[in-house]
């Protein structure tokens, strides 16, 4: 276990975006290694690390893993090992859409290093310990809490695009029974009820701020045919998209980005 009652200390990154096929990847002889693994797999004998996963490697380990067209981000660094309370296993799960913006800054501040410019020890330090959080984070929660919130985010990101829960089942290898019950236990409403929720509050912002025809409107919130918004929006509001629009409320209407915010916990 990787103990973070002592800040590790972070020493240097790297970006590897196509690793070549059967490319021997080793720890430092001196140095810890974080391994985020961004796409495709990294294996070692029988184990194997794919997208979403992270592994350290001790300074010294004589394991090698292999990767075939892998993409994955790591960083050297200087860690301790007792097991208090607050420690992350050596390999597990990792939110990338949470830590990417902290890689890219790293790999922005490396950039700057090796042009010879000055960089704040301190900010690439605190970069790497939100990106450790994030970690500790994932791996304190339950296998559902955290299908839960990824399928939140898949929403909120695709809602407005034709998202459907067919396609979340697909992408999870989860039965619609499940995904259901793990969403609703989490945000005490369906993956498909948020989904129109946000659509139709879109929707309204778009009524209220836009001269969008309504078919330009529900294109724009995901509905390939007009039947099916009028239906929806109906059911959400108790009214017509021309009546709320001729009605423009100043009151009891609510802004979609501040509601998806709020529900998803974020």
């Amino acid at each position: 276990m990787l103990n973070l009652e002592k800040t590790p200390e972070f020493v240097s990154c790297s970006y590897v975006k196509d690793c070549a096929e059967g490319r021997r990847i080793k720890s430092d002889p001196e140095k810890d290694t974080l391994i985020l693994t961004v796409r495709g797999t990294l294996a070692c004998g029988e184990k194997k690390m794919t997208a979403g996963r992270y592994l350290i490697l001790r300074a010294g380990d004589a394991a090698e893993w292999c990767g075939s067209h892998t993409e994955f981000f790591s960083v050297l660094f200087n860690g301790d090992y007792s097991s208090p309370a607050q420690s992350i296993p050596l390999s597990g799960k990792f939110d990338y859409k949470d830590a990417v913006k902290y890689i890219n800054r790293l790999l922005e501040l490396r950039d700057k290093r090796l042009d010879g410019q000055s960089v704040p020890v301190i900010e690439e330090e605190a970069l790497f310990c939100h990106i450790l959080a994030g970690m500790y984070s994932v791996g304190s929660m339950s296998e559902g809490e955290y299908l839960a919130k990824s399928i939140m985010r898949d929403i909120i990101d695709g809602y407005a695009s034709g998202l459907t829960l067919e396609a979340l089942c697909e992408k999870y290898f989860y039965s619609r029974n499940y995904i259901i019950r793990v969403f609703r236990k989490k945000y005490q409403v369906t993956p498909y009820r948020h989904i129109i929720h946000l659509r139709i509050e879109k929707a309204k912002q778009l009524l209220s701020s836009t001269g969008l025809s309504c078919q330009e409107i529900a294109g724009r919130c995901g509905y390939g045919d007009m039947s099916t918004f009028y239906k929806a929006f109906i059911s959400e509001t108790g009214e017509s998209p021309e009546r709320w629009r001729n009605r423009r409320p100043d009151e009891g209407s609510s802004d979609y980005r501040s509601e998806s915010h709020a529900i998803s916990g974020e």
